[in-house]
């Protein structure tokens, strides 16, 4: 079996497993995660992604394995990369992405991993579908418009009766 570098699994069992076993759960656990999960280079390209992550952006694995991401921003696959912004600024990023092949929205965090000169060995990238999210929050902002536009609307009629009714209610002198 592969080597496994410690820092992946420092601290991550209780028990003196074999490295085959350790191996075992980390795909397991990259694999049957719901999110969208990838794995990008020192340089951008992408190295694994799981089956959430080719769901959430349309893709199929085989498309994108080997492909730098700034490649996909070029093709307009994606609106922005998390990883293109963390190996710009050395630091975790969060962003909204949007992916017309799948029209989900999407909150992905990239991650550096550094190795121990301090140089990023690689990132990783969670994704997490928030369109339902994003898609409710547009609704209510739709409401809260519509609800100043009545609020409006009333205020004027209110007016207007005052106004009819020969009461003063609005005055430069008040």
């Amino acid at each position: 079996p592969k080597s496994i570098s410690p820092f992946l699994t420092e601290g991550l069992f209780m028990n003196d497993e074999s490295p085959q076993k350790t191996l075992t759960y980390l795909q397991a656990i990259f694999n049957q995660s719901a999110d969208g999960l990838m794995i990008c280079d020192s340089e951008g390209r992408i190295l694994k992604l799981n089956k959430a992550a080719e769901i959430l952006n349309g893709v199929k694995a085989s498309e994108v394995v080997g492909k730098d991401v700034r490649t996909l921003v070029k093709e307009r696959q994606i609106d922005r990369s998390a990883t293109q912004e963390v190996l710009e600024t050395k630091r975790q990023v969060s962003v909204i992405q949007t992916t017309p092949r799948s029209e989900y929205t999407l909150l992905v965090t990239g991650t550096p991993v550094f190795d121990e000169r301090h140089h990023i060995s690689f990132v990783v990238v969670n994704e997490r579908d928030i369109s339902l999210i994003e898609s409710m929050r547009k609704e209510l902002e739709f409401a809260r418009q519509e609800s100043e536009k009545i609020k409006d609307t009333l205020t004027e009629l209110t007016l207007l009766e005052l106004k009819e009714n020969n009461i003063v209610a609005q005055s430069d002198s008040m």
